[in-house]
């Protein structure tokens, strides 16, 4: 099975001749033109246990992956500080050293590099547990990529609150996407939940303290 979706990622509306499959020999690739904003997606599917994901799942998708990001600087950071996640956020990027090191903010710098160097790991340790929890929902190799992107970006979130020391970092509406997302793949706001859960016992254990776990409890708090 071939599928075309083809939309305007800063509209709501998108034409497809069929459903775009996610799930066993699934490949995706895109397309942006026009500055990003035009997205082609293209998928090839042969295996009768993918999972098809509705035009409005795609257009969330195309929201997170995209144009939008959970990350929001409005409450809790200085002005300064705010400029300089955004900046990273953009980037889907750590904070460097060197932008740390000029910050005239960040008063969680120093927990937030233990966070940010240890990174790879805490991601990897997280999303095995998580594996072995939801095996069967991590079967599909897209899905499982795409949930473990969401761990990446859940992680360089969260320690853009730690850095900025505010709680308050999730953009909520673009936040509640995830829920149409989780729920296409048999899931649901409990299982995103439990993935954050990984993340804040995987950091606590890499950087050998439970200093950060308030911003992934203000994080869960938020979705609740």
């Amino acid at each position: 099975m071939v599928a075309f979706v083809v939309g305007n990622i800063g509209s709501t509306t998108f034409r497809s001749p069929g459903k775009i499959q996610f799930g066993v020999h699934t490949k995706v690739g895109t397309l942006c033109r026009k500055n990003g904003r035009s997205m082609i997606m293209v998928a090839s599917a042969e295996s009768a246990e993918d999972v098809e994901l509705s035009s409005e799942a795609l257009r969330c998708l195309s929201f997170l992956r995209g144009q939008r990001s959970v990350f929001c600087a409005l409450q809790g950071f200085s002005a300064v500080d705010a400029a300089l996640m955004r900046k990273n956020d953009t980037a889907r990027s750590y904070i460097s050293d060197v932008q740390l090191n000029h910050a005239t903010g960040c008063p969680g710098k120093d927990l937030y590099r233990d966070i940010r160097d240890n990174a790879q790991v805490i991601v990897e340790k997280a999303f095995d547990s998580f594996s072995q929890k939801y095996s069967a929902l991590v079967a599909p190799p897209t899905v499982r990529k795409n949930i473990e992107i969401d761990a990446e970006w859940l992680l360089r979130i969260i320690g853009y609150g730690v850095a900025g020391g505010s709680l308050k970092f999730f953009n909520k509406e673009s936040l509640a996407l995830y829920p149409i997302l989780y729920n296409e793949i048999g899931a649901d706001t409990a299982v995103f939940m439990d993935l954050i859960r990984e993340l804040k016992k995987a950091t606590q254990s890499a950087i050998g303290t439970d200093a950060a776990n308030k911003y992934f409890d203000s994080a869960l708090e938020t979705i609740a």
